[in-house]
């Protein structure tokens, strides 16, 4: 590109949007990685409530996940 064919408002507008994207996409993965744990909680409950052992919950989600859903206090 020629300096005399720069734009600076139309510069300054595209990186707006990419910023805009940037941001809109990590809110979309954050809300769907929200929603797995939230989906993963509930599972995990309904299998406690079920009396799956914990050696079979824990061959389908992990420690951790099993952990928080002991603590989750939402029913």
């Amino acid at each position: 590109m020629i300096l005399t064919e720069y734009n600076e408002e139309q510069h300054i507008k595209n990186e707006k949007n990419i910023s805009y994207d940037d941001g809109f996409n990590d809110g979309v993965e954050r809300g769907i990685s929200q929603g797995t744990q939230i989906a993963n909680t509930k599972a995990i409950k309904n299998m406690i409530k079920l009396n799956v052992p914990k050696d079979k919950i824990l061959e389908c989600y992990s420690e951790a996940e099993y952990n928080a859903a002991i603590k989750d206090d939402r029913n």
